[in-house]
């Protein structure tokens, strides 16, 4: 099957490679320089690409800073000069001086700069800082500087535009998509710095952790791999007194769940690569695994197979077919089949079934855009296509549905809009349009519908690599998704206790950083392609990864059919284990999920309190229009 849509070279900060191939052409529209002074820059260009393809990088430095001294007024030159010394320090072809911290310190100060200058003059500040000099408490102040220059630009500053080398030659770059590329890139790597993906509230580090953890069951501050190891060790010596071993627990096969799970933390790369779940900075080193042609011999990327690829087939040598059933599926078989059993299933037909797929043209939104009583939907629109922070900001705060309806397509927004937004907002109504499928028509189930919420974009859009906290049945409206999904039990090899928010894993899932995470080319994957017209069940606490091409929409419904008292049908053994303080994310889902596999005909509803059956359908609502949403 396809994987995820790969990003052009251009969606990373250009490399020195991509400098030194587009040095010998002068960038277009440069007419109110100085001829004189930009045609020396421009001879200083041509001899950093010469001494960059003979790797003589102290050379190719000399002249960027000579082309810069010499270049006119003209601000898109000057900034490639900048760029392309900037690029040279933070690929660590040279040893960074205090003449190099020097400058960058001075310009990012120089209120006269361009902000551009001054946001990638502290940015790359605070990377070397960190990758090269190891010096934290100076990364941080860069990257913190860095989000204050850019949180200061003015409207007309975001308004310009620099012409920067890329993959096929100069192209024309907003400096608003610029800043906010550079932003994405700071939150990364002070996440990596300092454990916290949240800049507002981070703090300087004490000491220098490669990894953090964070206990957020327990309500525990970040802790360092090397704490949580010894909280293990503590917990694994009262293992035999928390008599997992006790014959309610083997009578249920779960005996594996008496062992601790093996849990590596992330290695270190080789060249200070920092790629992150939100942001991933490669180097131009690994160009060549990241865009290689995949007709090309595999030896020109050395490392394994789908490194820094699109996460997907490529990584992955054991993948299933997500089981397939045919509309319309009748809610005691969905239940006793899937729901009970705790597995996925692709419902052919079943989005189909209600929902009248010929109405979801644009001209269908922009009759119901607004609020019964005409006032503006104000929908969530985030300004992304992949997932940049664990709140799903930024947002577009100042538009709403309407609006968005009419801008989407436009070539200024495609493929940098997405609609995600719940439709049990008061007055919306787009829920009469979708009757409540078959498959819910269980009272126990169709109670425990709390949200519907519309997925809509013009395609490219990647979620991250999660699971949700709820069981989800998703009606794919238009346009195809590639679904690839793991078991729980795959957790601790996702590396789920190196994210700091429980639920996601920090694998970027643009570029599968392999020589990092290298347990997840282990795992045990299922996919399945869906397209118009399908409807897909996916279980609470299965790991996902959804991909949408063209025009897309869906809508899941978000459904919790147990009530939060289920854990009181545990056996004593498993509910000790899990209360253990050494505990790992991984091993507590693990838990959970196994403990649903087995005794999910045992947990009380949240109907009525009393074990699920969904022997017989009762009258139920015709649409959502008439089920209470909004709750949970």
């Amino acid at each position: 099957p396809p994987t995820a849509s790969m990003p052009q070279p251009s969606e990373a900060w250009p490399s020195q490679d991509e400098y030194a191939l587009a040095a010998s052409t002068p960038p277009p529209q440069l007419s109110e320089a100085s001829p004189s002074q930009d045609e020396y820059a421009f001879e200083m260009l041509e001899l950093v690409g010469h001494a960059a393809n003979a790797g003589d990088w102290t050379e190719a430095v000399t002249k960027y800073l000579e082309a810069l001294e010499h270049s006119s007024a003209s601000w898109s030159l000057r900034y490639n000069c900048w760029s392309g010394y900037t690029s040279i320090l933070r690929e660590g072809h040279i040893t960074t001086t205090d003449e190099d911290v020097g400058r960058l310190v001075n310009v990012a100060e120089d209120l006269a700069q361009p902000v551009a200058f001054r946001a990638m003059a502290s940015f790359t500040l605070g990377f070397v800082a960190a990758t090269y000099l190891h010096d934290d408490e100076m990364a941080w102040r860069g990257y913190r500087q860095t989000e204050h220059i850019i949180e200061a630009a003015t409207e007309h500053e975001l308004a310009a535009s620099v012409i920067l080398p890329g993959p096929t030659g100069y192209e024309p770059t907003s400096v608003n998509e610029l800043l906010l590329r550079l932003k994405r890139f700071v939150r990364g790597n002070t996440a990596l710095l300092n454990g916290s993906k949240d800049v507002e509230d981070a703090q300087p580090p004490r000491k220098r952790d490669d990894v953090n953890y964070t206990d957020e069951k327990h309500g525990h501050a970040p802790k360092h791999y090397d704490v949580m190891m010894e909280e293990r060790a503590a917990a694994a010596t009262q293992a035999a007194s928390l008599r997992l071993d006790h014959p309610s627990v083997a009578a249920l096969g779960t005996g594996e769940l008496s062992f601790f799970l093996p849990l590596p933390r992330p290695r270190s790369t080789r060249n200070g690569r920092m790629c992150s779940v939100h942001a991933c900075e490669l180097t131009a080193a690994d160009f060549k695994c990241a865009f290689r042609d995949l007709d090309a011999p595999s030896s020109e990327c050395d490392a394994p197979r789908g490194h820094l690829r699109p996460m997907g087939i490529e990584q992955l040598s054991d993948v299933a077919d997500v089981e397939v059933a045919a509309a319309p599926l009748a809610s005691d078989d969905f239940w006793h089949k899937y729901v009970l059993c705790f597995l996925p299933v692709v419902i052919r037909g079943g989005s189909r079934q209600v929902t009248q797929l010929t109405k979801w043209d644009d001209a269908f939104f922009r009759e119901h855009c607004r609020l019964t009583n005409g006032r503006p939907w104000h929908a969530l629109i985030e300004r992304n296509t992949r997932i940049t922070q664990n709140d799903r900001h930024p947002l577009m705060n100042d538009w709403d549905m309407c609006k968005f309806i009419d801008e989407y397509t436009r070539v200024a927004w495609k493929n940098k809009l997405y609609m995600v937004t719940p439709l049990s907002e008061p007055g919306g109504k787009l829920r009469q349009f979708i009757h409540l499928p078959q498959e819910l028509r269980c009272a126990a189930l169709h109670r425990g519908l709390h949200e519907a919420r519309l997925w809509m974009s013009a395609g490219n859009t990647s979620s991250s690599l999660h699971f949700d906290t709820h069981d989800n049945l998703m009606l794919q409206i238009d346009g195809e998704k590639d679904v690839y999904l793991w078991h729980p039990n795959e957790s601790h090899k996702l590396y789920m206790d190196f994210h700091d928010k429980f639920g996601l894993s920090p694998i970027n899932v643009d570029h599968v950083d392999l020589e990092r995470f290298p347990l997840f080319a282990q795992t045990k994957a299922s996919y399945t392609r869906l397209k118009a017209g399908d409807a897909m069940y996916i279980p609470d606490g299965w790991w996902h990864l959804i991909v949408s091409y063209q025009r897309n929409i869906a809508v899941t419904l978000e459904f919790e059919p147990f009530s939060n008292r289920f854990h009181n049908v545990y056996p004593p053994g498993v509910k000790a284990r899990l209360q253990t303080k050494g505990i790992a994310w991984a091993e507590q889902v693990r838990m959970k999920y196994n403990m649903r596999e087995k005794l999910a005909a045992s947990f009380p509803s949240k109907l009525d309190g009393h074990p699920i059956t969904c022997a017989s359908a009762p009258v139920t609502p015709r649409s959502l229009a008439n089920c209470q949403l909004g709750h949970r």
